[in-house]
């Protein structure tokens, strides 16, 4: 075999002098790089525990600055710059704004579940109770319902690049996630970055944990024992559920039905607390994994102490039914400040009528209040979502729930209650009022996941929610603006909102950078919906993120939870949102503050309030303006500063090229922060031994107006294989050990023969094409056997020649017992093999 692989590795090193702790310093570490035939590059890196990782690159875009920082600077509010390379939408035809579905050019390959769940093979036993009797009839894989409400998703900046990225959980296989290429697209890199879980995931979000300055993410399961928390060192993960006490598992094992996690700072010590979900009779589980997890700050950062039964905010007594239906049904949470006293909130959704509001008490506990405070949940809750609908200052509570016309009911009644969507009005004073019918936004099917958004960017707030369970479209309500009182009208299909899938979690963002939110809707079966938004209308925005430094380490930036954001235009118009109240059921949208501000806005005027009091006020800021708010000093606080005193951002670019390789070239790429090393003309890798450059790194702008660079040098070095490596026509490697164990990659199902049936195996042909040009026969009546069984068993199309085996169907082995590998197809093929058999 002439088979050729090539290594490159590179290393990047600069001379890293001792300074004092108040002078801005850049510190670069060495990278390496290794690439195999040229095509497949790798990078290695080193994380922050030491842990020696590698992630997917491209010589095209060498991410040189990945592993570098500066330390020390002086960190201000700022004005961020536009990070994609993405230019806006432009309307040349004339048409209206308008949705697009673009999950497929985006890069998003992956599908939650590949079909319903059905009985028996679900991932819940169906438990009947005997009367006055502590027996119990068990009817196993019949319980349906949970896997039924599956389908999650999370932004976040995992690797602190600037650009948010999106976690979506996976029921069958390993969920996914995805980091943004800024040009939009997305790259899978899961298994780099050591992300999971392999299966049975539901709901998630991203949360810094232990205010390292890295956002580490929480997920929940369906069918699994225990939840999973997914430490974050510098964009590579470990799982630490169970050694930081948040895993929920029980002592008896038992499963969870985990839905939504929500995340505040309850007690005001500066570190994120999380509240979980379950929906699930008490027959399958109790008490319930509905729990409040309060971190233990700065004992032990991003450690968690159950402290529900404490806390008062125990679900597990409100819904007492039967003793088949008794059980503890929520869905979703958020940590919302609703009586503007500087301490969030806890608002439970539930189902069958038993959402709970709890007010903050200041002393680590809640009191519950749902019915004296006007709140008369009586809707079976699904989604909801957080937002100052009528611009008065206050947060208002949208609830989805599934609504049925009376009128279409059968003569034995409605399947559902039919309330439909419910809109609770804050009054002020710790009273809300039903304001759905003023709204407008009672029907929306069967919906599940809400959030409010401003898409056409006029400065009111409207309604989306995603289709439910019966295949309907999604429903959009546009807020009609001015002088209308918060009434909306419904135009999704006027805008392009058109999917009809089984739509669960639902989450906004803008992944674009343009100005305008776009919405990623996630399927309980198939693939995930992700319309951008091509907006039309000129009308103007401002995007604000709130943070301070962080707490165990000062040299970064990590999102205020619970800050209250005030954009005041002109005219007086103040819209309100608050960080961190922007989780919806299954779906984290952007912790990004977006408001649209219509046309002709001119200047306005930002206000931010943390949770600790500080204020700081921002006059005359323009639109379409990207703005870093920094918690300020004490000192500051309550001071009012013009937006002419911001600056740009720091951040590190590439900045000059200073010496070139030998036999290639590198040039810095349009974003400055990524170079291109292109082999030269008429130079074959097999020439290439040792390519070196080195480049400058600038912090941009400059610190104090004096330039802060650093010099650092790259190695490339290309090394490749040789023929030795090889025998047979395969590369020479370890043989799998024979083991009773049915593999999921298939080695060892054939004792004799460990590899025969494995995955990607590099296979020969034995007899020749049945067809002319040796590579493929159109699917038909007469397509060979072994491609029918393979089509049907593998669920891929296989009507072709390989060269290696298929990739197994993890899938399958997860819900089925008699799978077998490899498979004999007898001498009745029409293959007409001489010995009889082919194994595929």
């Amino acid at each position: 075999m002439a088979a050729v692989t090539f290594r490159i590795l590179v290393f990047l090193s600069s001379c890293i002098g001792v300074s004092s702790a108040s002078t801005p310093t850049i510190i670069s570490n060495p990278d390496t790089y290794e690439a195999q035939d040229g095509i497949y590059i790798t990078e290695h890196r080193v994380d922050d525990s030491g842990t020696k990782w590698t992630q997917k690159a491209s010589l095209g875009r060498l991410e040189v600055l990945a592993n570098d920082m500066a330390l020390n600077l002086p960190f201000e509010s700022c004005m961020e710059e536009k990070l994609t390379r993405q230019n806006k939408y432009t309307d040349h035809l004339g048409q209206n704004s308008k949705f697009k579905e673009i999950h497929q050019q985006a890069g998003f390959q992956h599908v939650h579940r590949t079909s319903n769940a059905i009985s028996p093979h679900c991932v819940f036993d169906v438990v009947i109770p005997y009367q006055n009797s502590s027996h119990q009839e068990r009817i196993p894989g019949q319980y349906c319902a949970p896997e039924h409400m599956t389908g999650g998703a999370a932004v976040g900046d995992y690797n602190g690049d600037g650009m948010e990225d999106l976690y979506f959980t996976v029921f069958h296989s390993t969920s996914v996630l995805y980091k943004n290429n800024g040009d939009g697209t997305f790259t899978d890199v899961t298994k780099d970055a050591g992300i999971g879980p392999s299966r049975l995931a539901n709901g998630a979000i991203w949360v810094d944990v232990d205010q390292d300055g890295d956002l580490d993410l929480y997920v929940t399961t369906v069918g699994d024992t225990r939840h999973y928390l997914y430490i974050n060192y510098g964009g590579h993960f470990k799982e630490e559920a169970m050694q930081r006490n948040c895993s929920m598992q029980t002592s008896d094992k038992r499963k969870l039905s985990g839905m939504t996690p929500s995340v505040g700072d309850f007690n005001h010590d500066g570190f994120a607390d999380i509240y979980v979900t379950e929906w699930l009779p008490h027959s399958l589980g109790k008490p319930s994994a509905s729990r409040l997890l309060r971190n233990m700050g700065h004992r032990a950062p991003g450690y968690f102490q159950d402290v529900t039964m404490d806390a008062g905010v125990d679900m597990d007594g409100y819904f007492n039914g039967s003793a088949l239906s008794k059980g503890t049904y929520t869905l979703g949470s958020s940590f919302t400040d609703f009586d503007k006293d500087g301490w969030v909130d806890l608002l439970v959704t539930a189902d069958y009528g038993y959402s709970k509001m709890f007010w903050n008490q200041k002393n680590g506990t809640f009191m519950e209040c749902t019915q004296s405070c006007g709140l008369d949940a009586k809707q079976n809750a699904k989604g909801h979502a957080i937002g100052d609908w009528d611009n008065d200052g206050l947060l208002d509570w949208f609830s989805t729930a599934m609504w049925q016309n009376r009128s279409e009911c059968s003569m034995s009644g409605c399947m559902y209650v039919s309330g439909g969507n419910v809109l609770f009005r804050n009054r002020g004073g710790r009273q809300f009022e039903e304001a759905t019918d003023k709204a407008g936004v009672e029907n929306g099917g069967l919906g599940w996941g809400a959030a409010l958004l401003d898409f056409d960017n006029n400065g009111y707030v409207d309604f989306i929610t995603s289709s439910g369970i019966d295949l309907n479209k999604m429903h959009l309500w546009q807020n009609l603006g001015a002088g209308q009182n918060g009434k909306t009208q419904e135009v999704s299909s006027l805008y392009g909102l058109s999917g009809t899938g089984k739509g669960r979690g639902l989450l906004k963002w803008d992944y674009d950078d343009d100005g305008d939110e776009d919405i990623v809707v996630c399927n309980n079966v198939g693939a995930p919906f992700f319309y951008q938004y091509q907006q039309k209308e000129p009308n103007n925005w401002i995007r604000i993120r709130v943070v301070h430094r962080c707490l165990k380490n000062q040299h970064k930036l990590c999102d205020s939870l619970g800050a209250r954001v005030q954009v005041i235009m002109g005219n007086n118009h103040i819209q309100t949102q608050e960080i961190g109240s922007s989780t919806h059921f299954l779906g984290q949208s952007s912790r990004v503050a977006h408001f649209g501000l219509g046309r002709n806005s001119g200047h306005v005027t930002v206000n931010v309030t943390w949770s600790s009091g500080v204020m700081v006020t921002y006059s005359n800021v323009p639109p379409d303006t990207r703005l870093r708010v920094v918690q300020p000093n004490m000192s500051d606080s309550g001071k009012t500063f013009p937006y002419s005193s911001l600056k740009k951002c720091f951040s590190l670019y590439v900045t000059e090229i200073n010496k070139q390789p030998s036999k290639s070239r590198v040039t810095i790429n349009s974003d400055g922060k990524t170079v291109d090393l292109k082999i030269n003309l008429g130079v074959k890798l097999s020439e290439l031994s040792n390519e070196t450059f080195t480049y400058t790194v600038s912090v941009v702008p400059s610190p104090g107006g004096q330039p802060l660079t650093s010099n650092t040098t790259c190695n490339v070095m290309f090394s490749r294989s040789i023929a030795s490596d090889c025998k047979d026509g395969r590369k020479i490697g370890l043989v799998p050990s024979v083991t009773n164990d049915r593999r999921l990659d298939g080695t060892s199902n054939n004792k004799d023969h460990v590899r025969f049936g494995a995955a990607l195996e590099d296979v020969t042909r034995d007899a020749p094409a049945m067809y002319a040009d040796g590579i493929a026969l159109p699917a038909g009546a007469n397509r060979p056997s072994p491609r029918k069984i393979s089509n049907e068993l593998f669920q891929q199309f296989l009507a072709h020649d390989t060269d290696s085996s298929s990739q197994l169907p993890t899938r399958d082995f997860d819900i089925l017992s008699d799978v077998k590998l490899p498979i004999p197809v007898p001498k009745v093929s029409s293959m007409n093999i001489s010995n009889g058999f082919i194994y595929v």
